[in-house]
């Protein structure tokens, strides 16, 4: 039995060769059989058809690592994963969260304002990029992320 049958999608399965019609079976998270599933048990199932069945897409340039380690960063985060987006790219346009210390604290939170337009002081928070990551691993996070090295933060 699986754990989620997309049925009846047009599957683009990002390999370059045509989209055609299948169902899509999920286990544990993962893609197990593509095709023809009608006699295929699942824990859930949804209707695909008249729509897309495709790879999640990688959002090169985000900013998302500004605000993945705020407990809300789900409801500020949604609107990506609800466009199929699954993967995003921070770190970009040298911003970032990390590392800040004591001595950078303060134009950090300036250079970070500037470009997002919002309020980015934490009360006061200090961290290393090893502190931020395991804060990230510990409380999970809604998008996969990769981050480039913000030039902007480790030049303050």
């Amino acid at each position: 039995m699986f754990d989620l049958i997309i049925k009846g999608g047009t599957v683009v399965d990002g390999a370059g060769g045509e989209p055609f019609l299948a169902d899509v079976a999920v286990l544990n998270g993962k893609i197990k059989k593509v095709g023809n599933l009608s006699d295929a048990k699942s824990k859930e199932t949804v209707d695909a058809g008249g729509n897309l069945v495709t790879p999640g897409f990688v959002d090169i340039h985000t900013h998302a690592d500004l605000s993945i380690h705020l407990e809300e960063h789900e409801d500020i985060l949604m609107p990506m994963v609800m466009q199929g987006i699954t993967t995003c790219i921070g770190g970009n346009c040298g911003l970032g969260a990390a590392p800040v210390t004591e001595e950078n604290r303060k134009d950090i939170v300036a250079y970070n304002e500037a470009f997002v337009m919002r309020s980015a002081d934490e009360e006061g928070r200090l961290w290393g990029l090893s502190d931020f990551l395991e804060s990230i691993e510990k409380r999970g996070v809604i998008l996969n992320m990769g981050l480039l090295s913000p030039h902007g933060i480790l030049r303050l």
